[in-house]
């Protein structure tokens, strides 16, 4: 792919992140009167107040993506500690006006910490994106770059390992790990739709190694990141572990060497139709339904946020989000539908199981924007990309 291709995609991805960033730093906009007698003052009033660990994250990577689109857009004959030192600078000037900003924005807490996170987001963004960029120039066909041909399979494959973080981090207490594994076998056999949708995820994400890796190694690789996943959830987070994980993540492995040996446009499309099936499941059970409430949460990603508790952002619930409408976008489009179309589509749907949710029994579900937002998101973004993907236009066999 030519420098100028690069550059221009480069381009839309820095404007959709900048928007991004923006509207997630600034949200929910209810603005209230602050005194103060110059901006100088707004700036010496920041203090580094402790963020909850699941915010201190979310900083960092809402700006590594931004790090790396500015990057590659800077002149292709700057030095690569140059493009690193300006992306860095422009993450600090951006998020320190961000926290100036959320002095007069209801529910936002203004805080140095959040500039420090943020500017190393974009410091390390930018780094590991000019590095991958320079191997993909050195070594167009090697493994390690296959995560630059394809950055939304990546993505999103990390949003599965994601979606498994509880919303805290809690301590590692070894002494306790009897009890909760005393408790999980009292729990007795889990449920047939959350081992449904957990088998379904890392059948997705066995989807997603074949699209980023040699098939030979999927299953290696399958086994090893669930046998991590598995053995860090029911140890260091075991109280937020369930039994539909291990299940699901067992029945998957045992699925795998069969459903690979199906044409690969054939297993994208039935693992596509049982995402969609599942999400409509969980989406309207237990499909019992009254009058419509006027709960719509219309702004997108306020329902991720713990107002009034010590988690702040609600990381592992988004990761999910991202991971479940992002592959089911995906999937599609790896099958051979057009990335925006399809996005706009899956929101399509997404959005019609949140208005019937609103007449769902009281407490049942959130009925919110967020979803199909983002859909549109990886619809957008999948676009952008074009030929950068592997899966756009032409599945890889």
């Amino acid at each position: 792919m030519s420098d100028w291709s690069t550059t221009r995609t480069a381009r839309w991805l820095l404007g959709f992140i900048l928007c991004l960033m923006l509207y997630g730093s600034l949200q929910p906009f209810h603005l209230r009167h602050v005194g103060f007698d110059s901006p100088l003052e707004l700036l010496t009033r920041l203090r580094w107040g402790i963020s909850p660990p699941g915010d201190l994250i979310v900083n960092v990577l809402l700006y590594a993506p931004f790090g790396a689109a500015l990057a590659l857009t800077l002149p292709e004959h700057w030095a690569g500690a140059r493009k690193v030192a300006v992306a860095m600078l422009a993450g600090f000037a951006i998020s320190l006006s961000v926290e100036v900003a959320q002095w007069f924005i209801v529910t936002r807490v203004a805080s140095l910490a959040d500039v420090a996170m943020n500017t190393s987001g974009a410091l390390f963004g930018s780094a590991a994106g000019l590095a991958l960029h320079a191997r993909e120039v050195r070594e167009p066909r090697s493994d390690l770059t296959r995560l630059t041909t394809d950055p939304v399979g990546a993505a999103l494959l990390l949003a599965w390992l994601g979606s498994f973080l509880p919303v805290w981090l809690p301590h590692l207490v070894p002494r306790r790990w009897a009890e909760e594994w005393t408790s999980h076998l009292a729990a007795g056999w889990p449920g047939w739709q959350p081992v449904a949708m957990q088998a379904l995820g890392w059948l997705i994400a066995g989807a997603l190694l074949r699209a980023l890796t040699r098939a030979r190694l999927v299953w290696p690789a399958m086994i090893t990141l669930a046998l991590v996943t598995l053995i860090v959830r029911f140890t260091w987070f075991a109280h937020s572990a369930g039994n539909a994980e291990l299940v699901g993540g067992a029945l998957a492995l045992v699925l795998w060497p069969l459903v690979a040996r199906l044409p690969e446009v054939m297993l994208l499309r039935l693992l596509a139709l049982a995402l969609l099936a599942g999400l409509i499941v969980r989406g309207l059970a237990p499909f019992t339904f009254g009058s419509l409430r006027y709960e719509l949460h219309v702004m997108p990603f306020t329902d991720l946020v713990s107002h009034g508790t010590t988690t702040g952002f609600n990381l592992p619930l988004l990761a999910g989000k991202a991971f479940s409408y992002g592959a089911l976008v995906w999937l599609l489009v790896a099958a051979g539908g057009r990335a925006l179309l399809t996005g706009i589509l899956v929101a399509a749907v997404l959005l019609a199981i949140e208005v019937a949710q609103l007449a769902s029994p009281p407490g049942e579900h959130v009925a919110t924007l967020t979803d199909p937002v983002i859909a549109l998101c990886a619809g957008f973004v999948l676009m952008v990309l074009g030929k950068r993907s592997t899966v756009v236009g032409r599945p890889r066999p």
